[in-house]
């Protein structure tokens, strides 16, 4: 969705399929065109300190983390460990200086905002940021 918004304006170059690791996520970037004016790429992790090594990779400029939730509890040992590995994109000198958060679950908002200035988006009611309407067409 990210890719799709800022297609409207920019040149998006983006992950495909499942490169999110510490070998997909330099192959995206690798591939990135020349023209590219923008980069979307997902870093995702199943081992303590994955996300920390592709920060100091990406550098990124805007960070976003759409929740934490029990999909990799597996590798981190609990909620509080995807938490922890999830906000390491935020932090360190390659940390990203502006985060989009969302609502759950409430200590991701309050976990980004001790380590970077942070925007929460969502439909919930502690969401600073709002859809007024949003339509799906079946692409998405």
């Amino acid at each position: 969705m990210i890719r799709a918004a800022l297609a409207a304006q920019y040149r998006v170059h983006a992950t495909t399929g499942n490169l999110n690791n510490l070998v997909g996520v330099p192959l995206t970037l690798l591939a990135a065109p020349e023209d590219a004016e923008a980069l979307v790429i997902e870093a995702g992790a199943s081992v303590p300190g994955e996300i920390a090594r592709l920060r100091d990779i990406l550098e990124p400029t805007v960070a976003v983390i759409t929740n934490v939730g029990y999909a990799h509890v597996a590798g981190f040992g609990s909620l509080a460990g995807v938490l922890r590995e999830k906000v390491a994109l935020l932090e360190g000198g390659g940390g990203a200086p502006v985060a989009v958060v969302g609502t759950d679950p409430p200590e991701l908002a309050v976990e980004a905002r001790r380590r970077t200035r942070t925007v929460v988006a969502g439909t919930g009611a502690a969401a600073e940021v709002r859809p007024d309407a949003a339509d799906l067409d079946d692409a998405g």
